[in-house]
């Protein structure tokens, strides 16, 4: 569709025309969205700073990497998503698509979210529980830990691999009883 829309903008006004339509929509969408890209960048700071999670900014300099990609992709029709991209009202409309789409998401079971840091004495896992209380039933098994240093040679390639040093294992439940 785009090469066609495009040879028929060529046909109407000519080759070298259409070639600086290109090169122009490119560099000022180029242009635009750093701009537009800047002024997010400012806005997240500014919500950070005050405590507040900048969700909205950063789907809006998502959006706006989106548009920056598209326009500076020859075409009639990416230019024009590109631009609309660029268009505060229109990325408002596509930032709340995608908080409707994730929300269903999360509420469906198809997205996880899990917040903590393991060890940290946080809570985590997904609201409610451990990301790994239902993946595995059986006995815990053993804990291996290996450090690699240098540099060995797989025998069936050429790819070098590193120089184990240390091979510990140890019991899931003892993790200081070395076997």
């Amino acid at each position: 569709m785009e090469l066609y829309l495009l040879t028929r903008i060529g046909s109407r006004i000519g080759f070298f025309p259409t070639l600086g339509l290109i090169f122009v929509t490119g560099v000022l969408g180029a242009n635009l969205a750093k701009t537009q890209g800047l002024g997010v960048m400012r806005r997240i700071q500014a919500d950070l700073q005050a405590g507040r999670i900048p969700a909205a900014a950063l789907v809006d300099g998502l959006i706006i990497l989106i548009a920056g990609a598209v326009l500076i992709t020859p075409g009639i029709l990416t230019d024009a998503f590109g631009f609309l991209c660029l268009v505060p009202s229109f990325r408002g409309i596509i930032r709340d698509r995608i908080s409707r789409f994730l929300q269903s998401q999360l509420q469906g079971g198809n997205i996880q979210y899990f917040h903590g840091h393991p060890g940290a004495g946080q809570d985590f896992g997904p609201i409610g529980g451990s990301p790994f209380e239902n993946s595995y039933k059986g006995e815990p098994g053993p804990v291996i830990d290996v450090e690699v240093s240098g540099s060995e040679t797989k025998p069936e390639s050429s790819e070098r691999l590193g120089e184990i040093i240390d091979v510990e294992v140890t019991s899931s439940t003892d993790s200081k009883d070395p076997k």
